[in-house]
């Protein structure tokens, strides 16, 4: 009979055992899908980064273009202003 319960309890502690591995993988599993989330988080950062920098460069070109147009039309005043000054 005592052999009986020990067995009992051997094949207990046996299912807690595999229940605990269980428990220990699912846990693990979690850990790596939360990696997973982290990685996929830290792609998105970089890629709205690389949009933010792209932005900055574009904004950076139309101050560029502004400023070339704001240089032709200062040439344009200076002849007209020249042409005035020779009509007159």
């Amino acid at each position: 009979m005592t052999q009986l319960l020990l067995d009992l309890e051997h094949s207990n502690l046996n299912l807690e055992h595999s229940d605990l591995v269980i428990e220990h993988s699912d846990l693990n599993l979690e850990h790596s899908d939360l990696d997973l989330e982290h990685s996929d988080l830290d792609l998105e950062h970089s890629n709205l980064n690389l949009e933010h920098s792209d932005l900055d460069i574009e904004h950076s070109n139309i101050i560029l273009e502004h400023s070339d147009i704001d240089i032709e039309l200062s040439d344009l005043d200076l002849l007209s202003t020249k042409r005035k000054s020779l009509t007159t």
